[in-house]
């Protein structure tokens, strides 16, 4: 039962922090706004007849608020507790930890509360395009700082992804400074040098962080990457000793080869 449930809640819980994450937010946060018009053209919430100051009113919108404050902490939850953590895994979605996503996670929140809810009465459009921008750094620094997924090329693939998202605000904002509205092959060719360099960047220091010795690691995420990594290669060298272990029981009798480590020498045991 075990092996259905676990996986069919990570499946839901990726699914509600990535895809339905800002739908969801989305749906919460704009039950408890009010219209951009009032107080100077009172109208009804959510396009009916009850007034956003009537005790009905908010008595439902604080109820949506506790929901969303509720929904959003389980989802927290979920999301860093139920992880696939066994470095060898063969999964993408592999990782060490779901601090990231967590934090990430509350990003958007962030974000969608600032646009649904507050948008019209705090926020300016300079001010959001800034919050856009906090929020890609945050995005990148994160990616490129924790490294939390198994597969290296996962790991740069969102670094690569945050520097595009970095480029578009970047365009964005050009495009609102000198009033020019088509910006595309800006975006597009920007775009393509972002992910390329951002995809590398983060490779780079994966690789750079597996291949030192153990003694280089200057914190909790490097040590992590490269026991990790030390772990994989392990995996490995026992997969393929398991494999030529039953070719030779069929009586192919195939000699294993040695396999060069992938990053510097093997650990080995001290001679007493």
């Amino acid at each position: 039962m075990g092996d259905v449930v676990l996986p069919a809640a990570r499946v839901s819980s990726s699914l509600a922090t990535t895809i339905l994450a800002v739908p969801i937010a989305n749906i919460l946060a704009s039950a408890m706004a009010c219209p951009a018009s009032y107080p100077s053209n009172p109208s009804g919430w959510l396009g009916t007849a009850i007034v956003c100051t009537s005790p009905a009113a908010v008595v439902i919108r604080t109820a949506v608020g506790i929901l969303f404050v509720a929904y959003h902490v389980l989802l927290m939850f979920v999301t860093a507790v139920l992880v696939d953590r066994n470095p060898a895994s063969k999964s993408w979605s592999a990782k060490s930890h779901g601090q990231m996503d967590a934090a990430m996670l509350l990003v958007k929140v962030g974000l969608d509360l600032c646009y649904s809810v507050f948008r019209d009465f705090v926020l300016d459009s300079w001010l959001l395009v800034v919050l856009l921008l906090l929020a890609g750094a945050a995005w990148l620094g994160m990616a490129v700082r924790y490294l939390p997924f198994v597969h290296p090329g996962v790991n740069a693939m969102q670094a690569g992804f945050a520097c595009v998202f970095l480029w578009s605000t970047l365009v964005l904002a050009l495009a609102r400074y000198t009033g020019t509205r088509d910006q595309s092959l800006l975006l597009y060719l920007g775009s393509v040098l972002a992910y390329c360099g951002g995809f590398l960047a983060c490779y780079m220091r994966e690789f750079f962080i597996a291949s030192q010795p153990l003694e280089s690691c200057e914190s909790l995420m490097d040590l992590d990457v490269w026991a990790r990594h030390r772990m994989q290669e392990y995996a490995s060298v026992v997969e393929s000793r398991g494999s030529s272990v039953e070719q030779s029981r069929k009586g192919q009798h195939a000699v294993p080869r040695r396999r060069r480590p992938r990053y510097g020498a093997p650990l080995r045991a001290s001679k007493q």
